[in-house]
């Protein structure tokens, strides 16, 4: 869905007659869906080495030096 589908959708539903929902509340309610969800929490430690972040090993996440590894997903996290 693109960013203006998705604001076209959501000015509808706030602009709606019917139950009326303030912006602020929607986004409320998203957040408390959203942190439904979250079934567990990773804490990653890291450190920086000769200017590079480098994460620490853990059991739960696969990282090496700056980079977490999960299924087929990998972040890269770069220092501004």
């Amino acid at each position: 869905m693109t960013e203006k589908s998705w604001d076209e959708i959501f000015n509808k539903f706030i602009e709606r007659e019917d139950d009326q929902i303030t912006p602020s509340r929607f986004f409320d309610i998203l957040e408390e869906i959203s942190e439904a969800k979250i079934k567990r929490t990773i804490e990653l430690k890291a450190k920086l080495v000769e200017g590079k972040l480098e994460f620490e090993p853990t059991p739960e996440v696969v990282v090496k030096g700056n980079e977490i590894l999960f299924g087929e997903n990998r972040i890269v996290v770069n220092l501004e």
